[in-house]
């Protein structure tokens, strides 16, 4: 006997599991799940009609659209009763650009607002007039006050200078201060509230269900402190404090280790902005909040300006003191939380780049949690070349994931004249210090000056023998392309060649690498073979903007003599499921000398076969979508009869064990890509 399953069970399912499942489909499904049957209609139209959105998107008769669309729900809502829109609709957004005329009447506003009866979060513009709507409708002179219990009201940045200039929106806040449970300060030192409330903290008061506050700005004249903050709120769940005001009063920090704070225990996030690192501020952090599960720290770093700060204090006893409480204390903090983002702007050196170089990783220095960690841990470092010394440091862990980004800002023109062996790429201090626990790397060079030895793969590897993922990126710039719209233009330099790339054959293989991505880099047939010896199991190799080391030739003499030369990369112990290349900028010398044609050969032992591939650089047309033609094996071999002309013909050839996917590329155009799928 059979059963039609899915007949049985689609209009029987629970509504519980139907919510469940609707959650993920995107508004247009929703709208389709609507007039499916009664069983789908209801869980379906709490999130199809659960936030109702109101804009102004800046197209013609997009607000005369808008009135019309607000008034045709406010006409369903009264007439289809049976529909229950009024309590499906929670949230209602309003986005304007201007206040020239207003995007619904008052009257619609209010009637709206009136009809939602489980009305939840209410969204619009800081300066918006609708605010001085809503906070009439909710004076106690208004006959017939609205039902709903608002629990969020988000004020929107404004749009333009032209928006209502009276602040209402605290007001509104205020009249709503018993049943909101999220607030957004936008400015903490707005006149509104000074001159209706007295003072921040005395407004602040007065919501006894607040649980998640967000304090985005504020100014030095008004000093909110972030101590006598949380004794207003004293019972926050979530707290975004981004002023760089004290935190304490009149209370010196020094002395507030031995202040003996009670206990904020419901505080389980908090987002927060300090100007320098500062351990008395991070002490009280770990004081105070013991449940804290959710940490997000915002730091700008200046050690002069810290210096100045601290006075005729012992300079050297403060630092080592933030050196013991750094490597004993708050990382080990720092891993017992669920999730923390600590983001570190230093300008020129600072010892806080030190001491996470040095000590981050402490905690899991044993073989037992490093076992564990080693296959979450994701790295990128980008070196820019500029004359202001910077680095910014962002350090993300949510559970078992770790991931670190740096970004340097050097003058490397400084370090031209220098031999290479004094020249450190400034990301090695971290490679060798925790280099072993990544398993994922991305490294992004932008230079001006050329040097003959950017990146040392092999030391990368030899410092980081767990990488599975590796993505070395080489921005050398002016540059120019196989093909390019501008060559024609004066302004065009050439993209000088240097050696990007090197490795050691002394050292040992790196049998995890399965992921290797080189750009911009100059690759050459022994490179590529001490790449199939060194790294015999990668699975993914994408070689784009590369260069070849025949550029590197400087006679015209012998540029003549070598053209179409075959270029062979031997691959064939590789069993590739994705290959990439890239010939954008392969076989450039100088702006005259450029390639007019490009052959390329792919061949796959395991199959016996070979394809042939060329790619013409084109005049001033439009490229067609068929960049890379295949061609017969003859026309390979017999290039002269195919570019008769041309002097600077380059021939390449790759050879595989097995290929998946080829993906042939010219330049970041998406109309010269050439991905071709092997069958097996």
């Amino acid at each position: 006997m059979s059963i039609n399953i899915a007949r049985c069970k689609a209009s029987s399912l629970p509504f519980e599991i139907l919510s469940r499942i609707f959650q993920f489909l995107s508004k247009e499904s929703l709208s389709v799940c609507l007039h499916v049957c009664r069983s789908w209609y209801y869980p379906s139209g709490q999130l199809f009609f659960q936030t109702i959105c109101i804009k102004d998107d800046n197209k013609d008769n997009s607000r005369q659209r808008s009135k019309e669309r607000v008034c045709m729900l406010i006409k369903t809502i009264k007439c289809y009763s049976q529909l229950h829109l009024d309590f499906m609709i929670q949230s209602i957004h309003i986005q304007e650009r201007a206040l020239a005329s207003s995007l619904i009447s008052k009257e619609d506003f209010q009637e709206l607002l009136m009809l939602c009866r489980n009305l939840q979060e209410l969204a619009m513009n800081v300066n918006s007039i609708y605010w001085r709507y809503l906070y009439e409708m909710m004076s106690p002179s208004c006959c017939d006050m609205p039902t709903f219990s608002i629990r969020r009201l988000l004020p929107l940045s404004p749009a333009s200078s032209n928006v209502y200039r009276d602040n209402f929106f605290y007001k509104v806040a205020h009249q709503h201060r018993r049943t909101l449970t999220e607030l957004i300060i936008g400015c903490a030192s707005d006149p509104s509230i000074y001159a209706d409330f007295g003072s921040l903290f005395d407004y602040l008061a007065e919501f006894p269900k607040l649980q998640q506050l967000s304090i985005v700005s504020g100014n030095s004249q008004r000093f909110i402190y972030f101590h006598q903050l949380l004794e207003t709120c004293k019972k926050l769940k979530r707290l975004s404090f981004q002023l760089d005001h004290p935190f304490f009063e009149k209370l010196d920090l020094d002395d507030s280790k031995c202040t003996p704070f009670s206990l904020y225990p419901t505080l389980i996030e908090l987002d927060l902005f300090l100007p320098h690192f500062s351990a008395e501020s991070l002490r009280y952090i770990m004081t105070r909040f013991v449940l804290l599960k959710r940490l997000t720290l915002r730091i700008n770093q200046d050690d002069m300006r810290q210096e100045d700060s601290w006075g005729n204090t012992d300079i050297y006893a403060k630092r080592q003191d933030a050196i013991w409480f750094f490597k004993h204390d708050f990382m080990h903090f720092i891993r017992r939380l669920e999730f923390s983002d600590i983001c570190i702007q230093i300008s020129r050196t600072s010892y806080v780049e030190d001491l996470i170089a040095r000590y981050y990783f402490i905690p899991y220095d044993n073989n037992k949690t490093r076992s564990n960690k080693t296959a979450t841990m994701q790295a990128s470092f980008t070196v820019y070349d500029g004359r202001a010394e910077r680095t910014e440091i962002s350090l993300r862990q949510e559970r078992s994931r770790i991931q670190i980004n740096y970004t340097f800002i050097r003058s490397l023109s400084v370090h031209h004249n220098q031999q290479q062996s004094n020249f450190v790429t400034p990301y090695m201090p971290y490679l060798q210090s925790y280099g072993s626990f990544f398993n994922d790397l991305k490294i992004m060079h932008t230079i001006q000056v050329e040097r003959e030895q950017i990146v040392d793969i092999d030391h990368i590897l030899f410092l980081c023998p767990n990488l599975v993922h590796l993505s070395i990126v080489v921005d050398l710039y002016p540059m120019i392309y196989f093909f390019n719209e501008l060559l024609d233009s004066q302004t065009l330099h050439h993209r000088s060649i240097s050696t990007h790339a090197a490795f050691n054959v002394q050292r040992d293989r790196y049998d995890k690498l399965k992921f290797l991505q080189l750009k911009g880099m100059r690759i050459s047939p022994s490179f590529v073979s001490r790449l199939v010896q060194k790294c015999p199991n990668l699975k993914e190799l994408h070689l784009t903007e590369c260069t070849s080391n025949i550029t590197h030739l400087v006679s015209e003499t012998l540029q003549r003599s070598i053209n179409g030369t075959l270029i062979c990369y031997n691959l064939s112990t590789y069993d590739l499921a994705v290959f990439v290349f890239d010939i954008a900028a392969y076989y450039i010398r100088n702006r005259e000398n450029i390639s007019q044609a490009i052959f390329i050969a792919i061949e796959r032992i395991d199959v016996n076969s070979c394809e042939y591939y060329v790619a013409r650089r084109p005049f001033n047309q439009s490229i067609s979508i068929d960049f890379f033609q295949k061609i017969s094996p003859s026309m390979f071999n017999n290039f002269e009869k195919e570019i008769p002309n041309d002097t600077n013909v380059v021939r390449l050839w790759f050879t595989f064990r097995s290929l998946t996917t080829l993906e042939l590329r010219g330049g970041r155009n998406l109309n010269n890509v050439k991905s071709i799928t092997f069958p097996r």
